[in-house]
C-alpha cells in the first residue's frame, strides 16, 4: 500500500515515498513517526488511520448492493438489519467508535466526513449516506434506532455531536 503524499502540505523525501506506512513505523529510528506526525499534521494522521483501517476487515460490512438500493439514505427500520452483521457483543463498541470517528473528522474535514468514514469503516465509499444515517439515527447506548423525530446533529459551537428532538432542539435522553 502506498501513501498518497499529494495531500501532505510539506515536501517529502524520496526515501519517504518508497516506504509504506508500516515500514516507516517499523523503522522509526530513520525518520521517526513522532517527528512525521508533528511535521505533516492532520493530513498525515488521517493517512495513518486510512492505512490501519485498510489492512483490516470492514468494521461495518455493508454490501455494495445496499449502497445502490439506498442512495438517498436508509430508513431507521432498515438500519438494524444492516448493523445485525456486526456481532452483538461488538456492535455497541464498534458503533460508539464510528460516532467518535465521525465527530473527530467533523472537526477538521466536515465536507466529506461520511464518505471518508464509509471508506474506513465499511470499505465502501458509496455507502456515505448509510454511514450518515447510522450516525444520525442510531442509539448506540440501547443498540436500537433513535425514535422518529430524534437525531444526532453536529453542534458547531461546542464542536461535538448531540442527540436532539428535531423540532424543539431539546436534548434527547435515552
Amino acid at each position: 500500500m502506498r501513501i498518497d503524499i499529494s495531500k501532505n502540505p510539506a515536501p517529502v523525501s524520496s526515501t519517504f515515498e518508497r516506504k509504506t506506512m508500516f515500514q516507516i513505523e517499523a523503522d522509526s529510528t530513520e525518520i521517526g513517526v513522532a517527528r512525521l506526525l508533528e511535521e505533516f499534521g492532520n493530513n498525515y494522521k488521517m493517512e495513518i488511520i486510512r492505512c490501519a483501517f485498510a489492512s483490516e476487515r470492514a468494521m461495518i460490512p455493508v454490501p455494495p448492493n445496499l449502497s445502490y438500493q439506498y442512495p438517498d439514505g436508509m430508513p431507521r427500520g432498515r438500519l438494524g438489519v444492516v448493523l445485525s452483521v456486526i456481532p452483538a457483543k461488538n456492535r455497541r463498541v464498534f458503533l460508539a467508535f464510528a460516532i467518535q470517528l465521525v465527530d473527530w473528522q467533523m472537526l477538521w474535514a466536515p465536507t466529506s466526513v461520511f464518505v471518508d468514514a464509509a471508506k474506513l469503516l465499511m470499505h465502501n465509499p458509496i455507502a456515505g449516506n448509510i454511514m450518515k444515517d447510522i450516525w444520525r439515527k442510531w442509539d448506540v447506548n440501547n443498540d436500537i434506532p433513535l425514535p422518529a423525530g430524534v437525531q444526532r446533529v453536529w453542534n458547531g459551537e461546542t464542536k461535538k455531536s448531540e442527540v436532539l428532538y428535531v423540532k424543539t432542539r431539546l436534548p434527547y435522553l435515552s
